[in-house]
């Protein structure tokens, strides 16, 4: 999901290429592992199920 705010993303995440580094200084701690994928999951159960299923 975080693709999709691309073009805009630029005046949060000033230098090129990998986000994550700037993303783990400009999120605060307990809000960052929904940013990386809770999030998500949460909007795409199916997606949640299949990753579970994988995992075992």
């Amino acid at each position: 999901m975080f693709a999709t705010d691309w073009p805009f993303s630029s005046t949060l995440f000033l230098l090129a290429g990998d986000p994550q580094p700037e993303l783990r200084r400009s999120v605060p701690g307990p809000e960052l592992p929904g940013v990386l994928a809770q999030n998500i999951l949460a909007e795409l159960p199916r997606l949640r199920r299949a990753i579970e299923a994988a995992d075992g």
